[in-house]
């Protein structure tokens, strides 16, 4: 691909990187709120965020 061809269909690089922030963002939050109360925040957070890693990014 070229850059010509890509910025024939993207704004700039930023729309390209940052595509998907929102739907991650959300996934992210959801995965942590659903830890059980009896977690802390850190581990809570780290449980999130590799679920996120195994679903969001493979």
């Amino acid at each position: 691909m070229t850059m010509r061809t890509l910025f024939h269909h993207f704004t700039d690089k930023r729309e390209v990187v940052f595509a998907g922030r929102a739907v991650s963002e959300e996934f992210i939050a959801t995965a942590i709120r659903t830890q059980p109360d009896s977690a802390d925040a850190l581990h809570a957070a780290v449980a999130g965020l590799r679920t996120a890693a195994d679903t969001i990014y493979e």
